[in-house]
């Protein structure tokens, strides 16, 4: 019983029947990039894990250009009827607009940065894991300036303020 168990764990993922699991997880990752951005910067990193409760772990991973040769990786678990895992958390599922074609490179994000703070601290900038760039520096707040950071969103270039106003 054990040999049989263990032998059909390290059957490939189509040994199983399963090849629409696979269209429905590209279709998760489709609705979220975009057909265009699937075709061209997402690929799947390995084939389908199965657990040990019936889902099968899905991972994609996303090589855009301009991401500064970083890759980010997008990862989430289907159960056997092609539903999200209940108990799962997706990670790296962004909801990008068809209209979020030409993403936003680093160059862009850090000019779109300097409009809105009192200094940077260029080497500081890194892409972070929910797809956006993060730099560090001194921000303008209502008239003061404040330790924090600038978080750009890679898919729309909107620019967010992540810093502690002291309450007086």
């Amino acid at each position: 019983m054990i040999r049989h168990c263990i032998l059909l764990l390290l059957l490939p993922f189509t040994a199983f029947g399963q090849p629409a699991l696979q269209q429905k997880a590209d279709s998760i990752v489709i609705d979220f990039f975009g057909a265009s951005n699937f075709e061209r910067y997402i690929h799947q990193d390995e084939q389908p894990i199965q657990s040990a409760f019936n889902q099968y772990c899905f991972t994609y991973k996303l090589m855009w250009p301009e991401l500064s040769g970083k890759t980010h990786l997008i990862v989430f678990a289907l159960d056997a009827n092609g539903e999200l895992a209940p108990d799962d958390t997706p990670r790296g599922l962004l909801r990008v607009n068809a209209t979020d074609t030409i993403w936003t490179t680093k160059k862009e994000a850090l000019r779109k940065c300097k409009g809105i703070s009192h200094s940077l601290k260029r080497r500081t900038m890194k892409l972070v894991e929910n797809l956006a760039w993060e730099i560090e520096g001194k921000l303008n707040f209502r008239g003061k300036i404040y330790k924090g950071r600038l978080r750009v969103d890679i898919p729309s270039g909107r620019v967010s303020r992540l810093f502690a106003v002291p309450w007086d």
